[in-house]
């Protein structure tokens, strides 16, 4: 009988669960996100990239909250990465609220104000490959041949060598009879290979 009694509990808590929190249809969810993509693309008409990274459904109150990423300047020494982060109305598209946007990178920098530097995004390990110690060789490719660009996107591997997870950026120069590219750790910042390829 106690069997009988925990089962019909369960099944009550799960049933109150469904109804209190539904899911959000996963067609509201790809209208908000077009949304969010058509407004960044007019509120940053030069950005290279504009893509949506994360999203969850908030049934229960109407709203789906996204976040996104916008790139500019993207196959250039320093590129600029800035996440968008909305709540969006699924009954009124038109009704939403944008929370701060935040710089990844800006100015060529990164890391800013943080103890420990984290080359999470490809953007990040693109400036990391000519400003870090270590990168001579590409500073001066860089000043060598002003049209170098780097390969985008950025390689990521998932492991260098049993050392961890690594961004390979490869440099390019139309002028140059070589391609350089180094190989940064992700989680220490640090470069462990730099190589040339000849064209």
């Amino acid at each position: 009988m106690r069997k009988e009694v925990v089962v019909i509990g369960l099944l009550i808590v799960i049933t109150l669960l469904l109804v209190l929190f539904p899911r959000t249809d996963t067609k509201d969810y790809t209208n908000a996100k077009n949304f969010i993509q058509e407004h960044l693309r007019a509120k940053y008409p030069d950005a290279d990239v504009i893509e949506v990274i994360n999203g969850e459904g908030v049934a229960p109150t109407g709203y789906v909250s996204l976040k996104a990423r916008v790139t500019r300047q993207y196959a250039t020494p320093c590129p600029e990465r800035i996440h968008e982060y909305y709540n969006v109305s699924v009954a009124n598209m038109q009704n939403f609220v944008t929370g701060a946007s935040e710089y990844i990178t800006r100015g060529c920098k990164i890391c800013t104000g943080e103890t420990t530097c984290i080359l999470a995004f490809e953007e990040e390990a693109i400036i990391a490959s000519h400003t870090d110690p270590g990168t001579d060789q590409v500073v001066q490719y860089l000043q060598n041949y002003p049209d170098a660009k780097p390969n985008v996107p950025v390689t990521f591997l998932a492991d260098y060598n049993g050392q961890g997870e690594a961004w390979n950026v490869t440099w390019v120069s139309q002028k140059a009879p070589f391609s350089i590219y180094v190989t940064l750790l992700k989680n220490d910042n640090k470069v462990v290979e730099t190589n040339l390829i000849g064209k």
